[in-house]
């Protein structure tokens, strides 16, 4: 996975992440760990701290926008120009398809200019990178080779008994059924002004 994080780097970081979570810090270490960076290399904004609720009504995840710090040659902080942020705003929908699933791969079309889609798992969803598990969230750009499996719903046992023709006989026969299976989640590109969205 490092490898995979290795390349993302080298063709395009994100700038601007949102990320969702049950708590302010975890939705901030989330974010660093997409962004591959420290706290000092973004600037966090808060947007909304989680609450519990009650029984779990009324609960919010907390929300968090990350901006990835840019540095010059002298690393100082550059400023974005009026230019820079109408070229960002004015970046529309190519093609309403982010991702498509070809086979049991799950492919990229690209939504944004530079700009890449995550992914995760779900609880019935899981995930490979070239044979390996991934765990959390991951940016899927061109090169990815991402395939994904799909769990069952808990298996039950079916119990059925048949008597034959003649009344005399019983046959028990045991099957297992299992559930029925679950469609991907797939979180796409967020807006004009965020690279993706996390939850």
């Amino acid at each position: 996975m490092d490898e995979r994080r290795r390349k993302l780097s080298m063709a395009s970081k994100p700038k601007v992440i949102l990320v969702k979570d049950k708590t302010v810090e975890k939705a901030i270490a989330e974010g660093l760990q997409i962004l591959q960076a420290g706290r000092d290399e973004v600037e966090i904004e808060v947007l909304e701290t989680g609450r519990r609720g009650f029984l779990g009504i009324g609960a919010r995840k907390a929300r968090v926008k990350l901006t990835l710090k840019e540095r010059d040659k002298g690393t100082h902080l550059k400023k974005k120009t009026e230019v820079q942020a109408e070229e960002v705003k004015k970046d529309t929908y190519r093609d309403r398809e982010i991702i498509a699933v070809e086979d049991d791969r799950i492919v990229l079309k690209q939504l944004y200019k530079n700009r890449y889609p995550v992914i995760r798992g779900d609880r019935d969803i899981r995930l490979f990178e070239n044979g390996k598990l991934i765990q959390g969230s991951m940016v899927l750009t061109e090169e990815s080779n991402i395939r994904y499996q799909l769990e069952n719903k808990e298996a039950r046992n079916e119990i059925i008994i048949t008597i034959s023709e003649d009344g005399l006989k019983a046959f028990l026969e045991i099957q297992r059924i299992n559930g029925q299976l679950m469609e991907a989640i797939i979180l796409p590109g967020a807006g004009d002004e965020t690279d993706f969205i996390i939850s």
